[in-house]
């Protein structure tokens, strides 16, 4: 088992932040060690506004959801997760990514981002037009962000996102790794609703 870490454990304010800064492998693959280092070059210094957090503490609890949570692990889905924010975040260049982790990784990121004037109802369809790797990342991001925006104003908003996005699931034909991860949504959903 590798662990890899973002950062020091520090104490934080909500109790999801900053305990699932670790990400627990069962290999040593090259790519994810090498998407892990990438994400805290390139997410260095950006911080999230809710919870208040480097942008790579996100990163990486999203890639312990799609790993010890939705239990997908094959290498892409972790070296997507801890990818998925670089390109929508930070000036990264999709072709960098591309050039490092080829083209799949690359148009699974590209899926994940979404530009300044996209409506939320056509990220969801980019999203779900992309692969299923893009898709259960997605699922793993939504479920973190509900949990770490759990006593957030915010909260309620990402809640509307989830749902839209679950029910987009629901209405699109899904391999079995994908039901398994959109029934984890519902029932992260039905957890943190009041």
């Amino acid at each position: 088992m590798t662990l890899l870490s973002s950062m020091p454990l520090r104490a934080h304010a909500h109790p999801v932040v900053g305990m699932a800064q670790f990400l627990y492998l069962d290999s040593t693959d090259s790519d994810v060690l090498q998407a892990a280092s990438f994400a805290n070059r390139h997410l260095e210094g950006f911080r999230r506004s809710d919870p208040e957090e480097p942008e790579a503490d996100h990163a990486y609890r999203v890639a312990n959801i799609v790993h010890n949570v939705l239990l997908l692990d094959a290498p892409e889905y972790s070296v997507v997760a801890l990818l998925h924010d670089v390109l929508e975040k930070t000036p990264t260049d999709p072709g960098l990514i591309e050039a490092v982790f080829g083209t799949s990784v690359s148009l699974a990121v590209q899926a994940l981002t979404r530009p300044e004037d996209m409506s939320e109802a056509d990220y969801v369809v980019q999203v779900l037009h992309g692969s299923d790797v893009a898709v259960a990342v997605k699922v793993a991001d939504l479920m973190d962000n509900l949990i770490a925006r759990f006593h957030s104003p915010k909260l309620k908003q990402t809640i509307e996102k989830a749902e839209m996005f679950l029910e987009a699931m629901r209405r699109s034909p899904q391999p079995a790794n994908l039901r398994v991860a959109r029934q984890m949504l519902a029932n992260t959903i039905r957890q943190v609703k009041p």
